[in-house]
């Protein structure tokens, strides 16, 4: 499983942050780059996580499930059909490259 990240703070939600040796320079260049783009912070303690009712992006499956209702999430879902729809389950290397962050971050904003 794959998850695209932009802060640190980000990777707390998907792995014991507390196990994880990460070197102060590391942490200091991604506070200067959190303090400028103002994502939830800190790195310590806990904290409140807001999931909006129609979120897709960023919960496990039984949070979606909870949420919407839905066994598969709905980008799997629409991305499949879709893919059926125009014979892309017969195109060799269709997944070898990824998309731009840029073009992602705005799929997932509007799915959620």
């Amino acid at each position: 499983k794959m998850m695209n990240i932009n802060y640190l703070v980000e990777l707390k939600h998907h792995l014991p942050f507390d196990q994880l040796s990460i070197p102060a320079p590391v942490l200091e260049f991604d506070a200067k780059k959190a303090e400028k783009n103002k994502p939830s912070y800190p790195y310590n303690g806990s904290e409140e996580r807001v999931v909006r009712k129609a979120q897709q992006f960023g919960l496990s499956l039984n949070d979606i499930k909870q949420n919407t209702g839905r066994i598969i999430p709905l980008p799997v879902e629409e991305t499949v059909e879709f893919l059926k729809a125009v014979g892309g389950d017969e195109v060799e290397g269709l997944f070898r490259r990824c998309a731009r962050v840029s073009t992602m971050k705005e799929v997932q904003e509007k799915y959620d």
